[in-house]
């Protein structure tokens, strides 16, 4: 059973280093994307993560109907990050990938990010950082099930 304060106590520590990893918003100041939502930008995340990935994956991924998914990429489309691709096999199959230019934004937000987490394992001994990414890694295998469980996006 946890306890309600040891929850707390998590909470806060999230809630602190969220900024570490808020670099989105720095990145894009004074750039044409300036104007990109959360959504916009999962969808960049995940097109860059799962190239040829399809329009229901990015639904299911954005745990939204299709036709929300679907009105995310065709702004992504037309401000030139995102393009649509045929499947040669089943034409009625739509596949996704970056532009050049959505990889370069996706290829900026990734090394801010990294450095965010490099910054974050430096202060840290380092036995202590093989602990810390240890208890990272069974939180990330279990996050699906807990995502499902817990019925939380």
């Amino acid at each position: 059973m946890v306890r309600p304060e040891d929850a707390e106590r998590l909470w806060e520590c999230l809630r602190r280093m969220a900024p570490l990893f808020k670099v989105e918003c720095q990145i894009m100041a004074d750039t044409p994307y300036s104007s990109l939502n959360l959504s916009d930008l999962s969808v960049i995340a995940f097109v860059g993560a799962y190239p040829d990935c399809t329009m229901g994956d990015v639904a299911n991924e954005l745990s939204s109907p299709l036709s929300t998914a679907t009105t995310v990429v065709d702004r992504l489309v037309r401000k030139g990050l995102i393009v649509r691709r045929r499947c040669e096999e089943n034409r009625r199959t739509v596949r996704l990938q970056l532009t050049p230019l959505g990889q370069q934004l996706q290829d900026r937000i990734t090394a801010a990010k990294r450095a965010s987490c490099e910054a974050v394992l430096e202060s840290l001994k380092s036995g202590d950082r093989d602990i810390y990414i240890d208890l990272m890694e069974q939180i990330a295998e279990n996050a699906q099930s807990l995502r499902r469980d817990a019925k939380i996006r």
